[in-house]
């Protein structure tokens, strides 16, 4: 009798177990969104050659870091569209610059740049954009365990910051502060059973200070998670139509899978996604004239806006000119790559 009720016990937790599981999975539409928008677009003329790695807007500002040996990182101003600064070089010196260099948008007056080949951080101040500190990342120069170099990395604080990394097969969500070791607050155990293939777990990632949450959203998968500043699940959004991935092995040829969400930022009190919908192979074949979409969403994962553009983007991000929302993309095919995107008709 004992056993019968032991057993009873068990199947009851395990059941409670997953229907809690199942509760965090939240199934919406592209129906959902409450207004479809398509995106004008105007192209910003440079004189540079520009091979954008990543961007990021702070005012009327343009941040830009470029994946070539020199002019690493540049500094427009979108209201003059000229060219403010530019500087950095790939080398070993110390004011050189390794390969795995990320920009962090910290307030409206500082901007860092993390360095992951050198373990450091420079803060430069806005507007003057001069070199305000440098700072180790991690005491001892060195990780405790393995020499790790995160894809993403974005900051709470400027002091705090999260990273993701694919190691060992392995995707986790990760906090370190400044002067300290790094601490995984997250392994995706949760998504292990949608992620057949370690590297349909590639993801963006984007975070929320003010209220404590992070959103990752997966390169793969048309879907996010929405996860708390200390690592804890709260919810993970399912969009249909989603793509169907017969080629989720661990074998993966990315070169044929469609890809979903390749881009993350935040702006005020909502995030957005960049949505792809095509295979990088008939990105090519079409010229890259393929639309994609730009969703927004709030901090509860609810479906906002729904922007449309005419055209394939790599990156992306979002800022205010005359109380008016506009998005500033990358077009690889061109040689000024730099596009305005303005909303301005309802579908």
């Amino acid at each position: 009798m004992k056993n019968v009720l032991l057993v009873s016990l068990l199947l009851c937790i395990i059941l409670l177990s997953s229907g809690c599981a199942e509760s965090n999975i939240i199934d919406i539409s592209t129906n959902d969104f409450s207004k479809m928008r398509i995106l004008s677009e105007k192209r910003i003329q440079t004189k540079e050659m520009l091979n954008i790695r990543n961007l990021t807007v702070q005012d009327s500002f343009l941040f830009v870091n470029n994946s070539r040996e020199d002019s690493l990182f540049m500094i427009y101003n979108l209201n003059t569209q000229e060219i403010l600064k530019a500087w950095g070089t790939r080398g070993k010196g110390p004011d050189e610059y390794g390969l795995f260099t990320h920009l962090i948008k910290v307030s409206s007056n500082n901007i860092q740049i993390a360095d992951f080949s050198r373990y450091k951080i420079e803060e430069y101040v806005i507007p003057s954009f001069q070199l305000k500190s440098r700072t180790d990342i991690l005491k001892n120069h060195q990780f405790n365990t393995e020499r790790v170099f995160p894809r993403r990395i974005v900051t709470s604080d400027g002091q705090q910051f999260y990273y993701d990394m694919l190691l060992g097969n392995k995707l986790s969500l990760n906090r370190w502060d400044l002067g300290d070791d790094p601490v995984m607050i997250n392994d995706f155990n949760h998504a292990i059973n949608s992620l057949e293939s370690s590297k349909s777990s590639i993801g963006s990632l984007a975070i929320n200070s003010n209220a404590n949450k992070i959103v990752y959203a997966y390169r793969f998968l048309r879907q996010f998670d929405i996860i708390s500043s200390d690592g804890k699940l709260k919810k993970t959004i399912r969009v249909s139509p989603s793509l169907s991935s017969s080629l989720f092995t661990k074998h993966i040829d990315k070169k044929d899978l469609n890809m979903c969400y390749i881009d993350a930022k935040i702006y005020k009190e909502s995030f957005f996604l960049l949505y792809i919908g095509h295979s990088p192979k008939e990105i090519e074949s079409n010229n890259f004239m393929t639309h994609c979409y730009i969703e927004e969403y709030d901090w509860d994962g609810n479906p906002l806006n729904l922007y449309r553009v005419n055209r394939f983007i790599s990156h992306f991000d979002i800022y205010e000119n005359n109380n008016s929302k506009l998005f500033i993309g990358v077009d690889i095919t061109n040689e000024h790559p730099l596009i305005i995107l303005n909303p301005t008709a309802i579908d």
